[in-house]
Parts: C-alpha cells; structure tokens; sequence
C-alpha cells in the first residue's frame, strides 16, 4: 500500500493549500474556532517529559506549578489561553507558560498521543515561537496526518481500480457504485477530515492506523494488521471500538502458516511491537478507567441515566438492530460483531462530542472486508443513525461543509495581524 505518484502529488498540493489556510486563520490559538486541545498537547507533553507515567496518576493542576512565573503567565496571556487552563511547566529557566485544558482529570489520552506531541513541545520548551505561531506549527502538522488518513480512506473505500481483496470474505464495497457518487462521498469525507483537523483535534493520526489495519486482514498479512491496530491503541483510546479487528488479527496469526518460513522473525518481532503498545496503553487506561467516568455527562444514549423507553435510546436501538440481524442473517460476522462491540463501548461513555464521529469512519472500511455492497450500506446506516443521535452536543457532526466554510471566511485575516 504504497502511494502513486500522482496521488503523492495531489496530496502534497492539498496539504499545502489546508496549510496556507490554516496560517492566516487570525485567531490567538493557530486554530479553527479558537479550539486549544492541539495546545493542549503539546503543553501535557512537556508535563509527561518531566513526570512520566504521574499524568495519569494525579490531575493536571496537581502538575502545574503554583503561582505560575510571570514569563509563564505572560505566554499565557498573549496566547489567550482561559485562566483555568494555564499550566507553568518550569522544564527549563525561564520556561514559558503552557495551556493544559481539563485540568480537573488525569490526562485522558494514552502514551502514544504524548509522544506524538514531543517535537513541538521541545519546541515549545525552548521559547522560540509565540503562542500563536506555535499553534499553527501544531496545525500543519495535523494537516499533514489528516491528509496520510485522506488516502488510506480513498485506497480502502473509494479507489475503484483496486484489485479483488484477497482478504477473509472479500469484496469492494461500492462495486456498481458510478464514479461520481463516489467522488462525491469522498469530497465530503475529505472536507470533514480537514474541518477537525483546523479546528486542532490529532484523531486523523489514531484513524489511519486502523484503515491500515483493514487493507493488511483483507490482504492476510496479519502481524502488519497486529501491528498497525495496536498503533491505533496506542494512540488513541477510541480506538477501542476497533478490538474486534485486532481480535481478527490475533486468530490469524495463530494460523500455522503465519509462522511459516523466513518470515518468522520478522513475525517475531512485530508481534512483539505491538504487544507493548497495546499493554501501554492498557496500563494508562487503566491507571485513570475511574477518571474517565467522572467527564460530564453529555452523551444521550448513557446507559445508567437513560432508560430504553427513551427516544434516544430507542432513536439509536430499533435501526442499529434491524442492520444487525441483517447482517448476521448474511453471516457478515465480523462487521456486525464490530458495530456490536462500538455501541458497547458507546453508551457506556459519558462524554460524546461531535469529532468522536471521525472515529466511525473505520466502519466503512470492515465493510469491505464482507462479500457484496449490502455490509457497505449496513456501515452507512450506522455511521447516520449515530452521528444524528449520540454525537449532537455542539449539533455539527453530521457531515455537510456550511460549518467549515463559514468558519474560514469570519476568522481569516492576516498571520502577523493578530
């Protein structure tokens, strides 16, 4: 899975045009909407550098020093970040200011993520660049990840040209599909990667991995799919939802033939990989599982606040089940254990916001593992259902451009303006 040179191209061009925008959006932040999350991670970054494994033992303000230094309040200050979010790091003499939002829980995102964020908090340690550019450095980076998603997505979903999966049932997903519903699809999907990448959110990173490890299961190259779905683990926990592929993963390297000739230690070696990513980010779950709990409430589908009567629950329950038994009735096993296993782990999740809907996208791309075009609409389904009735908190999840499009033309302005 190797891109063309000319998708190469064309991705490098889109890249560099999302970069431009994002370096004259005129906000204090560097991103969309004045979001500070991509800040956000840089700053706890430099906290992980000095305390290791404590952020997710103690809260963030127990981390951050008190009073902050006046050369930390000052960076604060000019980068607008709020009062409650302002963390003095005191990693270096004279060490700028930080902001840290949520500084009321443990850090809620596993080492992966941290040590994503390390080179710009190195960056950030050396007091170099204003918040402002800092923030936009951190953007053109999520940017450049967004756009690694944008082509796994399009190899995976749309790429027509594709050859027959070779994989555990087969099939391409929009077969009979014309060309430009296809494209279509895509400019939305593409344009929806992009929104929530300006707006500063790292998730394109954690997703590419699973798409990943969907094109190595169909492709049978099972340690690689371990390995990339344990990348995705450890970069993000809403890569949870996705268990039943690394589940998938693990039943085929148990294959014979998996250990089979010179391939053995490599196998070895990548089995090993991913083991210590995945028991990372198990240990960090667990170090903070109670702290997770205790996020405000704002999902709808909340299983120990909403009872099944509730229009909510049943808006999600009656057609999430219907494409169930669909599916089970077509023995599309592992597409409908999949979905099974995310509405899981969804109405057990307090907080639903309305980025976490990225993270449907790998739906999608289980789809194709299934024989014929029904699991594709099966996935569709789902993805709708749960973007209109979970992840409705700030009511822009669904994918349509008016949000991105207005949002540009009120914060553009000049880079050095403001």
């Amino acid at each position: 899975m190797v891109p063309t040179r000319r998708e190469l191209v064309w991705l490098l061009a889109s890249w560099f045009a999302w970069a431009f925008v994002a370096l004259h959006l005129h906000g204090p932040h560097g991103s969309l909407f004045g979001y500070t999350d991509h800040l956000s991670h840089t700053g706890m970054a430099r906290v992980f550098l000095m305390r290791g494994f404590d952020i997710y033992r103690q809260p963030g303000n127990a981390l951050c020093a008190r009073p902050p230094t006046p050369a930390a309040a000052a960076w604060a200050e000019r980068g607008g970040c709020r009062p409650a979010e302002v963390c003095d790091v005191r990693d270096a003499l004279d060490a700028p200011g930080a902001c840290v939002a949520w500084q009321e829980f443990p850090h809620p995102y596993p080492p992966g993520a941290v040590l994503s964020a390390v080179p710009e908090a190195l960056v950030a340690r050396a007091g170099k660049l204003s918040p402002r550019a800092l923030g936009s450095l951190v953007i053109v980076k999520y940017l450049l990840t967004a756009h690694l998603l944008v082509w796994a997505v399009f190899r995976v979903l749309f790429d027509g040209r594709r050859r027959d999966a070779r994989g555990l049932v087969g099939g391409r997903g929009w077969e009979g599909k014309s060309a430009w519903l296809r494209w279509g699809v895509f400019a939305i999907v593409y344009v929806e990667i992009m929104k929530w990448s300006l707006v500063g959110f790292y998730d394109p990173l954690a997703i590419f991995p699973i798409f990943l490890g969907v094109y190595f299961l169909r492709e049978r190259r099972f340690a690689d799919a371990f390995v990339a779905l344990s990348a995705s683990l450890f970069l993000h926990f809403r890569a949870l939802w996705y268990l039943p592929l690394l589940g998938a993963a693990t039943l085929g390297l148990l294959e014979r033939r998996a250990w089979a000739g010179a391939e053995r230690a490599r196998t070895l070696v990548k089995v090993i990989l991913g083991v210590a990513m995945t028991g990372a980010s198990l240990y960090a779950f667990s170090l903070l599982r109670s702290a997770l709990t205790e996020f405000p409430d704002v999902n709808p589908v909340l299983w120990k606040h909403y009872p099944l009567n509730q229009r909510a629950m049943l808006d999600l329950a009656v057609p999430c089940a219907l494409v169930m038994l669909y599916l089970a009735s077509g023995r599309h096993w592992l597409l409908c254990v999949t979905i099974a296993w995310q509405l899981f782990v969804v109405v057990h999740t307090p907080q639903t916001m309305d980025w976490h809907t990225l993270f449907l996208l790998p739906l999608l791309g289980v789809a194709t593992l299934e024989r014929g075009n029904g699991p594709m609409l099966a996935a569709v389904v789902v993805l709708a259902v749960e973007t209109v009735v979970v992840f409705v908190e700030m009511k822009v999840a669904f994918p349509l451009p008016g949000h991105i499009i207005t949002g540009i033309l009120d914060e553009w302005g000049p880079w050095l303006g403001r």
